[in-house]
């Protein structure tokens, strides 16, 4: 049978949840939390209710041959059953003191939630560019800083080390704009007419725009470069990473 002192080292991963109204294990309706653990390999350890006035279930669970069985509910109720015998007695008390652990827990996750990708890119973050992620029209930048202005202007900007290749992008609502520049070569680029592409040479004192389609395909990249940097965000929010108060810095990404 599973030591409930053993709990807290062999689970990996607590998720919780509270709700208010709902009924839980202990014929109670009041605001509840509920928590379940899960071993290195994902299997459920053990499921849990509890409120704020002391009351609580603790469900515990068995892995044999990848298959999940409960084994055992322990209730806060039978803390006062006088005909338990000592061992009974001190298996809940492992579970009641194994309550405060959870809640615990819990705090820390409240303390060190996961900030939206909204506020991360308020503040800006600084991605580095693997060799399969650099941008084929201006390959010798390493680093990208992407950032979201109050107004909801995604703006995403870099240059090479030698300070040829720049990019200057911004995005919102369809709308795309950005100046690229390598060596003798400064042009801006944007769809706002019509949805289709035009460039102008910023060296040119004319302003006159051309039709072209680069301008999309440059777009594109950057685009994928964004799509990157979510689903990175979201595995990490997935992983529980935040739970152990390992926030995401606004530097140091890869791609």
């Amino acid at each position: 049978m599973m030591d409930i002192d053993m709990l807290p080292k062999m689970a990996k991963k607590v998720d919780f949840w509270q709700g208010q109204g709902v009924q839980n294990g202990y014929g109670t309706s009041e605001d509840v939390t509920k928590a379940w653990g899960y071993d290195e390999k994902g299997n459920l350890l053990f499921s849990a209710e509890y409120d704020e006035n002391g009351n609580f279930r603790l469900s515990l669970f068995e892995n044999n041959m990848d298959v999940t069985r409960q084994c055992e509910d322990l209730y806060s109720d039978d803390l006062e059953n006088v005909t338990l015998n000592q061992r009974q007695k001190q298996k809940l008390e492992k579970a009641k003191t194994f309550m405060g652990y959870l809640k615990a827990q819990k705090s820390a996750q409240k303390q060190y939630h996961s900030p939206s990708l909204n506020d991360l890119l308020s503040n800006g973050i600084n991605v580095d560019l693997s060799d399969k992620s650099r941008l084929s029209f201006a390959p010798d930048i390493e680093k990208l800083n992407i950032s979201k202005d109050k107004n909801g202007v995604l703006h995403m900007s870099g240059v090479s080390k030698d300070g040829k290749q720049q990019i200057d992008f911004s995005f919102k609502d369809g709308i795309a704009q950005f100046e690229f520049r390598d060596g003798d070569v400064a042009r801006s680029y944007n769809n706002k007419i019509g949805g289709k592409w035009t460039w102008r040479d910023l060296k040119s004192p004319s302003g006159t725009r051309y039709s072209d389609n680069n301008g999309e395909k440059y777009a594109k990249e950057m685009s994928s470069i964004m799509n990157k940097v979510k689903t990175q965000y979201q595995t990490r929010v997935q992983s529980n990473s935040y739970a152990s108060g390992k926030l995401l810095q606004s530097s140091g990404r890869s791609l």
